[in-house]
């Protein structure tokens, strides 16, 4: 993914195998972006674009909500974008509320008790 200096420094993950589900959840954000936008862009500008209009505005709700613990940046993004199901960024930019990031980082007990 190319990124600039700035962006690379934020991505780090614990298990070398997440640097391949960060690519695809990339990935697919930039292909339902193109398809919202009805433009191709090149890898590079999908990777920028992700970056500032996906990546980081997650990881500062996700921060300003203490979501984070001891994971990386990158290892929280991936929950959500994992727990998301393919809405990760929905259309070109982030659409998630404080709520459904605290939803989407429960644990699956704590889900249970909160629809009960």
């Amino acid at each position: 993914m190319p990124l600039p200096a700035q962006g690379y420094a934020k991505i780090s993950v614990t298990d070398p195998w997440s640097y391949a589900q960060l690519g695809e959840a990339v990935e697919a954000w930039g292909f339902r972006m193109m398809q919202h936008e009805h433009k191709f862009y090149d890898r590079a500008e999908v990777a920028r674009r992700w970056f500032a209009d996906e990546f980081t505005p997650v990881m500062r709700m996700l921060h300003a909500a203490d979501l984070v613990g001891s994971s990386t940046d990158a290892e929280a993004y991936l929950i959500i974008a994992g727990s998301a199901t393919g809405s990760c960024g929905r259309t070109s930019g982030t659409t998630r509320s404080f709520d459904e990031l605290q939803r989407n980082f429960r644990s699956p007990r704590q889900r249970r008790h909160a629809t009960d």
